[in-house]
């Protein structure tokens, strides 16, 4: 039986929030929260190959978005902040490629990066 997408998510959730620079991890999409910067994770897609009449392979794909306010640290401080985060995150998930042997690997895919104004 495959894993299910709700218990990958858990353990990507887990490793995020094993990350000292992150300060709160979300299962979806929020605007603002309890400390900065923040990680939003949700899935966004997903493969799925028959191999053969017994086997099935499925790549799940997941998003992360960090978010870090400017008002107070500036948009420049936030800017080097996502970036350490965002090298924080591909070195927690590099570290263990199969999140403790429950999926086959992690690949990171490409990734976007933009700006959203904090400011009223």
């Amino acid at each position: 039986m495959s894993v299910k997408i709700k218990t990958i998510r858990d353990a990507i959730k887990v490793k995020l929030e094993g990350i000292p620079s992150i300060k709160a991890v979300y299962n979806h999409m929020v605007a603002g929260g309890s400390g900065y910067p923040l990680a939003c994770l949700f899935p966004s897609g997903l493969e799925n190959s028959l191999l053969s009449n017994k086997e099935e392979h499925r790549a799940y794909a997941f998003k992360i978005i960090l978010q870090q306010e400017t008002k107070i640290a500036g948009k420049e401080l936030a800017s080097e902040i996502i970036l350490d985060t965002f090298d924080d995150i591909l070195e927690a998930l590099s570290s263990d490629w199969d999140l403790d042997s429950l999926v086959t690997n992690i690949k990171p895919i490409p990734s976007d990066f933009g700006e959203i104004s904090d400011e009223e």
